[in-house]
């Protein structure tokens, strides 16, 4: 899929493949500890292979993960990845998205939190979840904004959000 960002700086979204390995575990050394933290809940100072092998391998159904990518000239570089998969119940999907520092507060994160939404409903999945540190406030302000609000809970710091996309 082809967008543009709001400032008109073209988008690619695709489909993560198991070669994007390569590119992963360099690209999340650029991260900040902030990004890090946000995604994982956790400061990691590397992302393990096996993780990253875990990350790219998908079905592309029951668990799917979308790159954005900006174009360079003739090449692409990645600025974000997007993923659902399985959560605890099993009606659900849970969501996670991830943007790269340089390309925060640009539009990517709302591109790719819809194209996931959408290709998760292509899949028959109705029902989302994410769990989001209470203090990540853009996540949570583009749910509240852009989602169906099912249910919200907080816990030590943490929002439990269930939520489906809003009819087009």
């Amino acid at each position: 899929m082809e967008t543009a960002l709001p400032d008109g700086t073209p988008v690619r979204i695709r489909p993560i493949r198991t070669s994007d390995v390569r590119w992963m575990i360099p690209a999340f050394h650029r991260l900040s500890r902030e990004t890090i933290y946000q995604r994982f809940f956790t400061f990691m100072s590397d992302l393990p292979r096996p993780m990253a092998e875990h990350f790219a391998n998908v079905d592309h159904v029951h668990r799917q993960a979308l790159v954005a990518e900006i174009s360079k000239g003739i090449s692409h570089q990645p600025a974000g990845i997007a993923r659902y998969e399985p959560g605890e119940n099993p009606a659900q999907a849970e969501i996670a998205v991830l943007v790269a520092d340089e390309y925060q507060n640009r539009g990517i994160g709302r591109v790719l939190f819809h194209a996931i939404m959408e290709a998760g409903r292509e899949n028959g999945i109705a029902e989302f979840c994410a769990d989001i540190l209470s203090e990540n406030h853009r996540m949570l302000h583009l749910l509240e904004k852009e989602t169906l609000i099912k249910l919200s809970k907080v816990q030590q710091g943490v929002t439990h959000v269930v939520f489906s996309p809003k009819e087009s």
